[in-house]
């Protein structure tokens, strides 16, 4: 049996139907939460709190697991990881989400362009910050000494957990080369994703009958998106075309309430009333819908992330602009997927169009990555491993 441990996570019921589509292993599933459940719709899971009642009858199904799948790694798995020995009684294998790894004290700055660096080292509970005032001085060393440790506890916790793990699953092996495997070298990689194509809405015809002059930047509120730099960037890209384009930024999740704030003071200034800043959560139709009428996306994330989106509008035809620096830039260019670089950008901010040859090299190579045949032989893999 294998027993999967979540959170309430809008990928989840994806797995969950692809593991029954693909698959006939027996599977539990777990879902930890202390409030309503909001994104996980599956009748297939588990609802526990986080709280001695709820680990305590995750323990009990634990204990007859041949396999323990992490969806993501947290403070309380690595708890449950080490507390428990899991690693004695199951194979372990950890679903890779990003923050996990990426937001580790000594790589977070690998991610962070110049802008975005100077937010988190200005904004972050577990950075001194030194002023003159005594009133604020002592409440900056306490809280300093309080995030720190807490920080420092819960990552080292989370790294010894990390270290009685089997298995990596994620689809980027140069992620597991430069950030995983220099850790744990014992931890074994293996090639898996959560979404095929097949489950990508819209298809090309009905996208680009809607495409139109809105630019998507981003794909959430989190800081890896580098948000401050993209603002200052196209704005030094636009200035001689302004107020042909409206830039879309999604902030409805991932980030602080101080960040979407600074993102949208700035965005306000530079762009007026040509940016839209979406803070509040969409349906798929109407989230879908609205990427439809963009010509173009834009992701300034170093970290792989947005992949989601990223091959949803390569699928439908629509030029993705990425930093190079990013191992998922690297992944599908080394895979033949064009996508394009942010020099590709002239100083007018004119967007190139995809020609007849890269969309159809495209669809041909996403296929073979994601595609129906591919999906069934990473699921089968994973779920019997």
């Amino acid at each position: 049996m294998n027993v999967h441990l979540s959170y309430d996570d809008k990928f989840l019921d994806y797995f969950i139907a692809n593991e029954r589509k693909y698959t006939e292993t027996v599977n539990k599933y777990i879902v930890f939460s202390d409030a309503e459940i909001r994104f996980t719709r599956s009748d297939n899971v588990i609802v526990l709190n986080t709280k001695e009642d709820g680990l305590t009858e995750a323990k009990k199904i634990l204990s007859g697991a041949e396999r323990v799948f992490f969806h993501s790694m947290s403070f309380l798995f690595a708890n449950l990881i080490v507390e428990n020995k899991l690693y004695e009684k199951s194979k372990l294998i950890w679903i890779f989400f990003g923050a996990e790894v990426f937001t580790l004290s000594f790589y977070i700055e690998k991610f962070l362009l110049k802008e975005s660096y100077r937010f988190y080292i200005n904004n972050t509970d577990f950075k001194f910050h030194f002023t003159l005032n005594p009133v604020k001085l002592r409440r900056n060393l306490i809280n300093y000494r309080f995030y720190s440790d807490k920080k420092n506890r819960e990552e080292t916790r989370i790294i010894e957990a990390m270290g009685k793990i089997d298995y990596f699953a994620h689809y980027i092996e140069q992620d597991y080369e430069d950030f995983i495997m220099p850790l744990f070298p014992k931890m074994k990689f293996t090639d898996w994703n959560y979404i095929g194509l097949d489950q990508m809405n819209l298809t090309s015809t009905e996208v680009r009958k809607q495409a139109g002059n809105k630019i998507l930047c981003g794909n959430s509120a989190s800081l890896f998106n580098n948000h401050l730099d993209a603002l200052k960037f196209l704005y030094s890209r636009s200035e001689k075309d302004a107020g042909h384009k409206t830039l879309i930024m999604p902030l409805s999740y991932g980030g602080s309430d101080k960040y979407v704030s600074e993102v949208k003071t700035l965005g306000g200034r530079l762009f007026g009333k040509d940016i839209v800043c979406l803070e509040g959560f969409l349906s798929k139709d109407d989230y879908f819908n609205l990427l439809a009428e963009c010509e173009a996306a834009l992701f300034f994330n170093i970290r792989s992330q947005a992949a989601g989106n990223i091959i949803w509008f390569l699928k439908n035809d629509i030029p993705v602009f990425m930093l190079p620096e990013s191992n998922l830039y690297k992944f599908l260019t080394s895979n033949n997927v064009k996508v394009y670089s942010m020099a590709d950008m002239d100083e007018t901010f004119k967007i190139v169009e995809n020609s007849a040859e890269h969309k159809q090299l495209n669809m041909e190579n996403l296929e073979k990555l994601f595609g129906e045949i591919e999906m069934a032989k990473k699921y089968r893999n994973l779920l019997t491993i």
